[in-house]
């Protein structure tokens, strides 16, 4: 679990000891401290955990907290806390000595990526966690990790992919720097809806952006949101979604054919489903049903990644796969990854068949490592990387 190897760790205990104020420089540099303290609000008396924390602990600058670290390896470390007040427990992420709902705020920073069960740290994680309370986990990026991590299970507060450096050559100021990109979740333990899109990376807030342009006001009628998870557009709308941890409204698997969802004919005023029609066997039936639901009046707004992005056809020049294609089966057990692929014109065929209008077509743009290289206002839709659509009931003549 310790970032560091044994054989460092008096020079690292040095390091930190003669440049304690360049650690909180690098917390601030390159793990959003500031978003950290924003959304956990730290105050007199909070319980903080920190699992794995090593020499170099976020609980050295929390001053006003009652703070605990846990490591396998405290006893290297008592030097550098004697003159904290901070309590220091010897053990494991994935096997906590604490009572549950004991601390309001948990920290576990590059840990999670070394453990040989990283899913147990996290159900742990929850377990001391108070109701209320927030973990914050930082890790570098894998998608295989991040699928383990089962985060659907907890309410998102806060998503945010960065680049960073390894502590040790920030603090030796070795150049030039390696980064390596991060990423940054503040989780709470109750699955909640989260509104917040100003808190995403630049390629789903785009993406949000133009779907709540798309959908407009919405008060005052009755909204539909399928297969989002914990993420709320539209306030108060209906959720429908396959995941029971998640609590929607509407337990309801869409690949199923031989149920229809279950609300009434025209009653729906809008329906919004982001990044779902890609994972459905039978996007048709989908779409009947949609329209089957919809209001004469009513709307559907829907997202999906567009396989033929100016990017894909960059990777498929050089041989590789399309960024969000139909996910290979490598498991036997049931994949919930994409199992449809979508260009402008096999949308438009699509929709066509299941008799709705195409009203307005719009894309996130094209994004390469979180930064927008051309205005999305600019770019020519079937260039981008998404498409957010607009459909309509097509009216009968």
């Amino acid at each position: 679990m310790g970032k560091i190897k044994m054989g460092t760790q008096e020079s690292m205990k040095e390091l930190f000891l003669s440049k304690k104020n360049k650690v909180l420089e690098y917390w601030h540099e390159f793990l959003s401290i500031k978003q950290i303290i924003d959304h956990c609000r730290f105050s007199h008396g909070m319980k903080v955990l920190d699992i794995g924390g090593g020499i170099t602990s976020i609980l050295h600058f929390l001053l006003s907290t009652q703070n605990t670290l846990i490591d396998p390896l405290i006893n290297d470390y008592k030097e550098v806390y004697e003159k904290t007040e901070i309590e220091l427990v010897e053990g494991y992420g994935e096997n906590l000595p604490f009572t549950e709902n004991s601390f309001d705020v948990v920290f576990c920073t590059n840990v999670i990526d070394y453990s040989k069960d990283p899913l147990k740290i996290m159900r742990e994680a929850k377990r001391v966690l108070k109701e209320d309370g927030k973990f914050v986990l930082i890790f570098k990026e894998d998608k295989k990790l991040e699928k383990k991590l089962k985060l659907r299970e907890w309410g998102i507060e806060y998503i945010s992919m960065f680049k960073w450096i390894g502590l040790k050559n920030y603090l030796l100021d070795i150049l030039p720097y390696k980064k390596e990109q991060g990423r940054l979740f503040i989780l709470s333990p109750k699955v909640k809806k989260f509104d917040k899109i100003e808190n995403f990376n630049y390629q789903t807030r785009a993406r949000f952006e133009e779907m709540l342009n798309l959908i407009g006001d919405a008060s005052g009628k009755i909204s539909l949101n399928i297969g989002v998870g914990p993420y709320q557009l539209v306030k108060n709308a209906k959720t429908l979604d396959i995941l029971p941890e998640l609590k929607p409204d509407i337990l309801y698997d869409l690949n199923n054919t031989k149920e229809k969802i279950p609300l009434e004919d025209n009653s729906i005023d809008i329906i919004i489903a982001g990044e779902v029609i890609e994972h459905i066997r039978y996007p048709i039936f989908f779409l009947d049903e949609c329209r089957r639901i919809l209001k004469e009046d009513g709307k559907m707004v829907l997202s999906t990644p567009n396989i033929c992005s100016l990017k894909n056809r960059f990777k498929m020049l050089f041989g590789q796969l399309p960024q969000h294609c139909c996910y290979p089966i490598y498991e036997r057990k049931e994949n919930y990854g994409h199992v449809k692929d979508f260009n402008l014109d096999a949308l438009k065929k699509l929709f066509k068949l299941a008799n709705l209008n195409l009203e307005k077509v719009r894309t996130n743009g094209i994004v390469i490592r979180q930064i927008p290289i051309f205005p999305r206002r600019f770019l020519p839709v079937t260039f981008g990387e998404c498409f957010i659509i607009e459909l309509k009931k097509e009216t009968k003549k």
